[in-house]
């Protein structure tokens, strides 16, 4: 038995089913099997929205397998509950490409619309775009005074109006979510991993650390 070829093995494995779309299939097909209830969830976003929070939702995943999944979670108006709603997103180069136009995704076929998009209209679907599109096509500037600090890379793309703490991600993916967001922009962050919890609470243990 060798280590190595085992987590090669399973990594090529996760790695071919999220390429083919068979993962996505699967869950969308069933999504009562793969989520977990969330019965908190419906209430918490009620509460930032009545705060006066904006809501951006934005998953790398296609329409139709966030729209099974959300369906599910949250009810089949759950698109009422964000003010953007952007699937395929392309993180983590959402963040860095310069001039990735929106585009409209039809709710009803799924299909990529290919009017111009100069608006981010709630209860709509958009595809693609790049941070500096999300700040033109909702005219946000949460910048107002000297002392947030703006990267290089920010005011590069045009995107220093939204390059401040005040914005939080929330993201599952280190990489993909979390790392560009915080780096170049200055967004506080929080990663929903708890496979990570779990793990730390391994490398916790007496025994764990009596191998090492």
């Amino acid at each position: 038995f060798c280590p190595r070829n085992a987590v090669h093995d399973i990594l090529s494995s996760i790695g071919s089913t999220h390429i083919s779309g068979e993962f996505h299939r699967m869950v969308a097909a069933d999504p009562g099997r793969y989520f977990e209830e969330q019965p908190h969830l419906k209430e918490v976003i009620s509460s930032l929205k009545e705060s006066g929070k904006r809501l951006i939702f934005a998953s790398n995943s296609p329409f139709w397998y966030v729209d099974a999944g959300m369906k599910h979670v949250m009810g089949d108006d759950w698109r009422e509950d964000w003010d953007v709603v952007i699937v395929s997103a392309g993180k983590p180069l959402f963040y860095t490409e310069e001039a990735r136009p929106f585009r409209e995704v039809s709710s009803v076929t799924g299909r990529v619309k290919f009017k111009k998009i100069d608006v981010l209209e709630k209860g709509e679907v958009y595809t693609e775009g790049c941070l500096r599109e999300l700040i033109r096509c909702t005219n946000w500037n949460l910048s107002t005074d000297d002392r947030t600090p703006t990267t290089d890379d920010a005011a590069r793309l045009g995107a220093d109006g939204l390059a401040t703490p005040k914005v939080l991600y929330i993201g599952d993916s280190l990489f993909a979510d979390l790392v560009d967001a915080k780096r170049q922009y200055g967004w506080t962050t929080a990663a929903v991993t708890p496979e990570v919890g779990h793990e730390i609470e391994k490398m916790s243990r007496t025994q764990f650390m009596l191998t090492q």
